[in-house]
């Protein structure tokens, strides 16, 4: 999940990303609608559960990130967002894997998978299972103009560093809508 930094750096204050609601934050909660839309679409009715590494600089912006996520669920009755814990990378393969994908979803972007990380192309191709079934590659997404801006539509002191209010994330995600939640314009 990408966060545009211009567009972020364009539409709030250093001190509405210190203390409230930073890219990282707005990049779980669109994660994690994405994640919800997967699960229902496939039929999977438990609660998601998210790990993360416990080097994360960005951890307190994460669970920030969660908190309002699992605010807007109870806020709809509809909560779906588990956990969220740390463990640390050295001991937790799932982590190292992620870190591997994290990292080669980067460098892709950036300078292309070459020569010897050429074969970590593979995670990005769409591809076929033996059945004939499509197995997802992994997804990148980035958050719209519009759903930053409808975000801080709802910001309105001077210098953009007030959270909505309960209303007014119930009425971002009424108008934006991935089933009873707010979403971040998952594409469909």
């Amino acid at each position: 999940m990408v966060v545009p930094s211009d567009v972020y750096a364009e539409l709030f204050s250093k001190e509405f990303e210190r203390q409230l609601l930073s890219p990282y934050a707005i990049a779980f909660i669109g994660a994690s609608q994405w994640n919800i839309k997967l699960a229902r679409a496939n039929g999977y009715p438990e609660r998601l559960a998210y790990l993360m590494d416990t080097g994360n600089p960005y951890a307190d912006q994460i669970q920030k990130g969660h908190a309002l996520q699992s605010a807007i669920e109870k806020l709809v009755n509809a909560p779906f967002t588990g956990r969220l814990t740390f463990e640390n990378d050295a001991n937790n393969t799932a982590l190292q894997a992620a870190d591997v994908i994290a990292w080669s979803a980067r460098r892709r972007s950036a300078e292309g998978l070459l020569n010897e990380f050429a074969p970590l192309e593979g995670i990005f191709t769409e591809r076929f299972s033996g059945d004939g079934s499509l197995v997802s590659p992994h997804y990148k997404y980035e958050v719209s103009r519009d759903a930053l801006e409808q975000l801080r539509s709802h910001i309105d002191s001077p210098d953009g560093n007030r959270m909505p209010t309960a209303a007014e994330i119930m009425d971002s995600a009424h108008k934006t809508t991935v089933s009873r939640y707010a979403t971040w314009s998952v594409p469909e």
